[in-house]
């Protein structure tokens, strides 16, 4: 009987992160501001393990790589040996494609001195598939297919004088 197995795996990853923000002071009362960050990050793993001997002093004896993984369906058939036999063990498709939005606008108006009102619209776009091999361009494509996740709010100040 197989005991408990780690499956480790070789990943290819690649990660774009961008980060923009703008200010604009269109009046002394009246200003702007617009924060952006998307980010995307996709992993492909090769040459599944499985851990034999985790303090072996020669590296390569520290794992045994399963031969000729079978992939159907977005599983993993790995054949292992359990006492000379051939035991099927099913492990889902690790590769991963993360793609995400945040984004934050302001407003800021002071219709009296000391005295402002704020608008805020906060938006959140995360979302994830198993498409490692899709290009930079196609990953954020992706991002319209997420439902956007929005917050808005308004702030009023108001400066009482004694």
């Amino acid at each position: 009987m197989l005991g408990k197995r780690y499956i480790l795996g070789t990943i290819d990853q690649k990660t774009l992160g961008i980060i923009f923000r703008v200010d604009l002071n269109l009046s002394p009362e009246f200003s702007i501001q617009y924060y952006g960050s998307p980010f995307i990050s996709k992993g492909a793993f090769s040459e599944l393990k499985h851990v034999t001997d985790p303090v072996a002093v020669n590296y390569d004896e520290r794992f045994a790589v399963y031969q000729n993984p079978v992939l159907v369906d977005g599983v993993y058939q790995l054949t292992d040996y359990d006492e000379g036999w051939p035991v099927v063990i099913s492990v889902g498709n690790p590769d991963f494609n993360f793609h995400q939005f945040r984004s934050n606008f302001v407003a800021k108006w002071e219709y009296r001195l000391g005295s402002f009102i704020y608008f805020v619209w906060s938006s959140e776009r995360t979302g994830r598939n198993g498409n490692s091999d899709a290009s930079i361009g196609n990953s954020y494509k992706y991002l319209g297919d997420v439902y956007p996740n929005n917050i808005f709010l308004i702030k009023l100040n108001y400066w009482f004088s004694l």
